[in-house]
């Protein structure tokens, strides 16, 4: 990847116009999924992805210390941080195919194990795409945006041909369509680290990483005891409770998309520890994340309405994750700056009593205090 400068509002619009292209595309292909299930399938497609999320969720943490050191142009940290998750995705892949069928007797939908079985070939995928991107977002942030386009394109067309074509059930067009964008956005990615992937892998970096690891699991379980809601949810409310859950999140979500304009704000922390762009990054960001959060608070039933009318009753579940998504779009913004500044790694180190010490530490702690709210309240 070329040491080109980081531009910081070129490469947010870029990344952020892609994902506004991936609300079109997105809403067509759960248009899709949505039009074609009933609420109860539509459920499952929403379980499938929580499920997934926990046997990914040791996906970003190379990546993490990765992204840091490709910004200060260590040499071999990209190719280093793609093997390393490689061998974690392996690893992650032969933990849940033994669980597969204790999993889906658990949740009641063995019916569905043809579904949970094709996600298997996304935990390695997704460990792939997590490093890829780490790596660009320190060199090239927009071509995250270029990738990102590739895999919506691709999905919706494999959608439409699988699902409305109805060559296969609807879950399996779905999952089979998703997994096939990935690989084409992995092989895009691929094609653009290929000078990086001929350096010598440094298996020092991952002596550091690991010792950094510790604070990134401790982060992740954190996130994934908040996301345990989502398991109540499904388990307590059924697939209605969780479709129609889910079916509001889709359209809140749209709202933290506006965080992206800042996104390459972190790795220029990193490369240049200039705070000249910081200001301009939040004006930006915040002139696009009130209209839309003011939107969705407006019109939330018209908005579900898009998706299944049947989904219109779940408007007050949106109104409360518009103002949640909008927080969340804020704490991502100053966690771009807190991340970039810390100075922890400078010297491609991780010292293990500095790091539970440093500012890091403290905003890998957040997630307890949210569970600590929300699980009782659920």
């Amino acid at each position: 990847m070329a040491k080109d400068a980081i531009r910081v509002q070129y490469s947010g619009f870029v990344i952020f116009a892609a994902k506004i292209i991936s609300v079109a595309t997105g809403l067509a292909f759960q248009y899709m999924i949505a039009r074609s299930t009933n609420p109860q399938e539509y459920g499952v497609w929403f379980n499938v992805n929580d499920v997934l999320a926990y046997f990914t969720i040791l996906a970003g943490i190379m990546p993490f210390w990765a992204m840091r050191f490709v910004a200060r142009n260590e040499r071999g940290a990209a190719k280093t941080g793609v093997l390393a998750n490689l061998a974690i995705s392996i690893a992650a892949t032969l933990i849940y195919l033994p669980l597969l069928p204790l999993i889906t007797s658990a949740l009641d939908v063995r019916e569905y194990i043809s579904i949970y079985m094709i996600i298997t070939a996304q935990i390695i995928e997704l460990h792939l795409l997590n490093a890829f991107e780490a790596n660009l977002r320190a060199k090239k942030p927009q071509t995250l945006g270029y990738g990102l386009i590739i895999e919506e394109a691709i999905k919706v067309l494999l959608g439409s041909l699988l699902i409305f074509g109805r060559i296969l059930s609807p879950l399996e067009g779905a999952v089979i369509s998703l997994t096939l964008a990935i690989a084409a956005q992995i092989i895009y990615y691929l094609k653009l680290h290929v000078e990086d992937l001929k350096q010598n892998v440094n298996w020092a970096y991952i002596k550091e990483w690991v010792k950094g690891s510790i604070a990134n699991i401790y982060n992740v379980l954190g996130n994934q005891i908040a996301a345990f809601i989502f398991i109540m949810l499904f388990t307590y409310g059924g697939e209605t409770a969780r479709s129609n859950f889910g079916a509001a999140f889709q359209i809140a979500n749209i709202i933290t998309y506006s965080s992206f304009l800042a996104f390459a704000l972190y790795p220029k922390l990193l490369a240049e520890k200039s705070s000249s762009d910081i200001t301009t990054s939040i004006k930006t960001v915040l002139m696009f994340a009130i209209p839309m959060t003011a939107g969705a608070l407006t019109l939330p039933d018209i908005y579900l309405t898009i998706l299944k009318p049947e989904y219109r009753t779940a408007w007050p579940v949106l109104m409360v994750l518009a103002v949640d998504s909008f927080v969340v779009t804020i704490s991502t913004l100053y966690s771009f700056v807190l991340y970039g500044f810390d100075r922890l790694d400078e010297e491609a180190k991780i010292p293990f009593r500095e790091l539970v010490k440093s500012r890091l530490f403290i905003a890998f702690s957040l997630p307890y205090i949210h569970s600590a709210i929300t699980i009782p309240l659920t």
